[in-house]
């Protein structure tokens, strides 16, 4: 028995990596942020390739492939690139345990308080101050290294979701 198949997705970047249309696409991945931790740097992209090229296209013509692949994009796009940007952000952060607080203003105490426009100033207090505040006091440095460990694989999780466009060779 021969088994037949569309093609793989290497095949189809082979065949079609260098199309306008193909190209457009490739474009769009360009707005996920890298996944940048010491000297790791990943693409979006890249990741993708190496993941899916032995799997098959998971449509029969490649103009419906095309479409669907590109739609898929924008999902992905909208459901992940902030919650990436933000994951980013905050990740140098998590095992913090203090916050910056800062305040500034002005406390004005007036002679006659009836009338604030032209009125005589008995008393103005200008403040501007900083100061850190402890969080997570009752954590322990394991508990809190346990729970970055068990935070979701943002990047994973969005690279998985492309797996909809494709089908495994077994």
């Amino acid at each position: 028995m021969i088994t037949l198949y569309t093609m793989t997705f290497a095949e189809f970047l082979r065949k079609h990596g260098d199309s306008v249309e193909w190209q457009k696409v490739k474009t769009k991945f360009e707005q996920f942020p890298n996944f940048t931790l010491g000297n790791m740097n990943l693409k979006m992209y890249d990741l993708l390739v190496e993941k899916y090229d032995i799997w098959e296209i998971g449509s029969e013509d490649e103009n419906i492939f095309y479409h669907e692949f590109n739609e898929k994009v924008n999902e992905l796009l909208i459901k992940y690139v902030p919650k990436i940007e933000s994951y980013i952000a905050s990740f140098k952060d998590l095992l913090q345990r203090k916050i910056d607080l800062s305040q500034g203003g002005s406390t004005t105490n007036y002679l006659y308080p009836v009338s604030t426009q032209q009125g005589k100033i008995s008393n103005e207090v200008k403040y501007n101050g900083n100061k850190e505040s402890l969080l997570l006091i009752f954590k322990s440095n394991a508990e809190l290294l346990t729970q970055v460990m068990n935070l979701k694989d943002i990047y994973l999780d969005c690279l998985e979701e492309f797996s909809r466009c494709f089908m495994t060779i077994y």
